[in-house]
């Protein structure tokens, strides 16, 4: 089956040679911010992405923010500090921000300074604006309980877990995937939350 469903919408799993999509969660991750990405292209909307994804798909068309990947419309700053004279209509995120504090280039860990990335990338988007982001759960458990506790102040999650070897996903509560881990049962995320914040 080459479609999945997300809030009433019907999407074909994402399969690219690059990262395997077909096997780990990009299958869905990629759509569901697409569609986003999409809608705000049409209407001419600036679009700002923290962490460079889309760029290893798509030739770029908007303002990426990386700190340690180079490539085209790459700006190499930490988000904590990316200002910009403008302000974007919509701010996306793939499975970054839980490495923010966890990973980063430095080797230090602060589960707090994800909190003021999010605070910065809210400060970024215009009136109406929308920051949509997707992490694996379990990957971060700190990350993990940032998010159970909102600590991010999100106005909507989504879920949506793996339900098959073959990487078919469906979505759910986040009851349903409160214990999932990563890399169990399957390979890599079993989970993912999608969020959500409004300006």
């Amino acid at each position: 089956m080459n479609i999945f469903t997300f809030r009433g919408t019907k999407y074909e799993y994402f399969n690219h040679w690059y990262n395997q999509t077909a096997k780990n969660e990009r299958a869905v991750e990629i759509p569901i911010i697409l569609n986003y990405f999409n809608h705000a292209k049409s209407n001419n909307q600036l679009i700002l992405e923290v962490g460079n994804v889309l760029s290893h798909y798509f030739a770029p068309t908007h303002i990426i923010v990386d700190k340690g990947e180079f490539g085209q419309n790459v700006i190499n700053e930490d988000i904590i500090n990316f200002q910009s004279p403008q302000k974007f209509d919509l701010i996306i995120s793939i499975s970054t921000l839980e490495h923010i504090g966890f990973e980063d280039y430095e080797g230090e860990k602060n589960p707090e300074k994800v909190i003021l990335a999010v605070k910065n990338i809210r400060s970024l988007l215009a009136k109406n604006g929308i920051f949509i982001f997707t992490v694996p759960k379990g990957y971060n458990i700190a990350f993990d309980e940032t998010l159970s506790l909102n600590k991010l102040n999100i106005d909507h999650i989504s879920c949506m877990k793996r339900i098959s070897e073959d990487n078919q996903w469906k979505e759910c509560t986040y009851g349903e995937i409160v214990l999932a881990e990563y890399g169990n049962p399957f390979p890599f995320a079993n989970a993912i939350l999608i969020g959500e914040i409004n300006a």
